[in-house]
This record gives C-alpha cells, sequence and structure tokens, in this order.
C-alpha cells in the first residue's frame, strides 16, 4: 500500500469499501509530517448506518513505524484508542476493520 491518506482519498473517490464494509464519506489531513489525517466513513451491508470517525497519527518513534489511531463509534458515542501499533497493522485495519488482538472488525 501506497501513502495511507492517498489510498483511503482513492477508496473515496472511486466508492471503495474500507474497514471491510464501510465507505469513506469524508477525508481531512491535519498534519503532513508527520501525517496525521481524520476521515469519516458509514457502515454498509450488516454495518449499514453504523458510523465511525477514525484519526490516524504517525507516532514516529525510532523505527518511523509507529501509528496511533483512534476510532470513535458515533452511534454507541465509543472511542477506541490503538497506540504502537506498525504499518502493517494500520494497512490491515484499513482494508479489514480488524485491529491486532480484537475478537471481531468494527
Amino acid at each position: 500500500m501506497t501513502d495511507l491518506f492517498d489510498y483511503l482519498q482513492t477508496q473515496k473517490n472511486e466508492g471503495g469499501a474500507v474497514l471491510g464494509s464501510y465507505t469513506v464519506t469524508d477525508i481531512n489531513m491535519v498534519a503532513p509530517k508527520p501525517q496525521a489525517f481524520l476521515f469519516t466513513t458509514e457502515g454498509e451491508g450488516k454495518r449499514k448506518g453504523k458510523l465511525l470517525t477514525i484519526a490516524i497519527r504517525e507516532a514516529g518513534g525510532s523505527d518511523g513505524d509507529s501509528y496511533e489511531v483512534d476510532v470513535t463509534d458515533t452511534n454507541a458515542a465509543k472511542t477506541f484508542s490503538y497506540a504502537a501499533l506498525s504499518r502493517q497493522a494500520v494497512e490491515q485495519f484499513l482494508q479489514t476493520g480488524l485491529m491486532p488482538n480484537a475478537d471481531e472488525p468494527f
């Protein structure tokens, strides 16, 4: 996967799914370096009507491969925070909606 923001922007423009079964409804860059952005999604299929707002930040770290992710379930008014995630874990989350050590996707 290339740049995470570009990937999400492409998915939004092409109507592609993210997080397994969500579509991107809005995306905003907060800072280019270190990269920080947020986006909103709306569920499809069995997740129809579920709204999520996700913030992703490059946390830096010594290897440059550390991210922080906050996922807010708008319907339930709950925020889930994840720190020290690898880029691979963030890419997996963006494609499947599944976080490491989670039992099921968002």
